[in-house]
């Protein structure tokens, strides 16, 4: 048998002498693992899908996670392909797991093989994980002569349809998609306010939440109107975005509205990722049968990108029309921006549960105050082990991840009767637990102003300081979108 040289000397290690601790010992690594991640900057959705994936594998152990071997990975892997997740589904999980034991061994390798002999292995190696070249198919998009007799054929039945709005509403966000790139996702979260037409020669639309990459969050950017997209917002804009309801002139209205009237927000809600894929399914079937069950929203962006490659439009050319239009620089655009919205999930919908207390928290920036550990540690509680048996004992059965999403970071909501709880077992009020900071509050108030009134940065592109809410032209209830 070989020496193994373990980091750390010969200190003291955990005390592992019950089931009781090794799960407390256990739930510790993954709590420091997700506040390790929060350091890094990563997003919270990341930290907690990540979080999800370690719990899940735990589960499906017979032992602590620090015994387990590269067969329960096999194993674990095999099930997720046996319910059909996806290979890019099984990929990231697979990741997820891979950079955990890297964490685990790099910090708790010694104070593990201390306490119980084990040495810490990692699952996942080169047989198990999944290579890139497995991770999909090339997707070939249509050419552009069926894209373009797909989209006349779209544009001529929108003034026909039975519900006009809604289609004309589809139409135009595919055609967001197929001129300028956009994701489903970052069209989706587009607000009225987005829409810049002082900025640059052609007008810019503001993505605030842009693909992000690394689990940092999203990205946010300024895209060009080019392709006649600045058309397409005026023809959106002024003759149909009104009929959707009286909050057209509101910048914190969504760009692309749901038929679902919010009570909540006393307005349209927006409109659903799922409901855009499925109306360009359906046209894609009736247009355009040889691509039946293969186009998607990605396939539209994938041509826009083709098409201006071809034009002579890069991500290079776009940065110079930036900097030579009176554009703000993309990066100061960015962040005096930032800030005029929440994360998508923070505001109150239609579907949420009556009885719910919501923490509003932004990346990097929480208006509300999280203290539960400062509390804790105030009782005398240092392990969110410790604090989980504490609630149990109070009536509250909560799971290891939600306890550890509530010790590691700001948790986006918490139910009033969970509320009630944690500030009886902790001996405090509900203003110990969550702190008002008016001045953040302040802040974004000011953000938001500035970017309602057209003064993103300090001033407009243009100088003239016009109003930027486009004028209703009410009486084209049922006219074509521009080509």
């Amino acid at each position: 048998m070989g020496l193994v040289a373990l980091r750390g000397g010969a200190g003291v290690g955990p005390e592992l002498s019950s089931p009781a601790a090794a799960e407390d010992f256990e739930q510790e690594i993954v709590d420091e693992y997700a506040i390790a991640m929060a350091a890094a900057g990563l997003s919270d959705g990341h930290i907690s899908n990540t979080r999800a994936v370690v719990i899940e594998f735990a589960r499906t152990l017979t032992g602590p996670l620090w015994e387990a071997t590269c067969a329960d990975a096999d194993r674990f892997l095999a099930e997720q392909r046996r319910r059909g997740l996806t290979v890019s589904t099984r990929a990231g999980k697979a990741g997820a797991l891979s950079v955990f034991y890297e964490f685990v061994i790099a910090r708790y390798e010694s104070e593990i093989r201390r306490a119980t002999g084990v040495l810490v292995e990692q699952p996942i190696d080169e047989f198990n994980r999944q290579s890139g070249s497995s991770l999909g198919k090339v997707r070939v998009p249509p050419s552009d002569e069926e894209i373009d007799a797909l989209f006349a054929a779209w544009r001529a039945t929108v003034p026909q349809a039975r519900k006009y709005v809604p289609a004309a509403r589809d139409y135009f966000a595919a055609s967001l998609w197929r001129r300028v790139g956009l994701r489903i996702n970052e069209s989706v979260m587009l607000d009225i306010r987005d829409w810049r037409p002082d900025l640059g020669q052609f007008g810019k639309l503001h993505v605030r939440f842009g693909k992000g990459a690394r689990g940092r969050g999203p990205k946010p950017r300024l895209v060009p109107a080019i392709n006649g997209v600045d058309q397409l917002l005026d023809w959106w804009l002024a003759e149909v975005r009104p009929q959707c309801g009286p909050d057209w002139a509101e910048p914190d209205a969504p760009l692309l509205p749901s038929e679902r009237f919010d009570d909540d927000l006393d307005r349209c809600g927006r409109v659903g990722a799922n409901a855009l894929r499925r109306s360009l399914a359906i046209q894609v079937d009736q247009w355009l049968p040889a691509w039946s069950g293969q186009m998607t929203p990605h396939c539209c962006g994938t041509t826009a990108r083709r098409r201006s490659m071809g034009r002579g439009w890069t991500s290079r050319r776009c940065r110079s029309c930036s900097a030579t239009s009176g554009c703000p620089p993309h990066r100061a655009t960015f962040m005096s921006a930032a800030t005029t919205s929440s994360r998508p999930g923070t505001a109150p919908t239609s579907g949420s549960r009556p009885g719910w207390a919501a923490v509003t928290s932004t990346e990097g920036d929480d208006l509300m105050q999280w203290n539960l550990r400062l509390r804790a540690a105030e009782r005398g509680i240092w392990k969110s082990a410790q604090m989980r048996r504490m609630l149990a004992d109070a009536g509250l059965d909560i799971s290891a991840g939600k306890m550890s999403s509530w010790w590691a970071a700001t948790p986006p909501s918490i139910r009033l009767d969970e509320l009630d709880v944690l500030c009886s077992v902790l001996e405090c009020g509900p203003n110990d637990l969550l702190t008002p900071e008016p001045g953040k509050v302040a802040a974004r108030r000011d953000a938001t102003f500035e970017a309602a009134t057209g003064s993103l940065g300090g001033e407009s592109s243009s100088g003239d300081g016009a109003s930027r809410v486009v004028a209703p032209r009410f009486n084209k209830p049922r006219s074509t979108p521009p080509l």
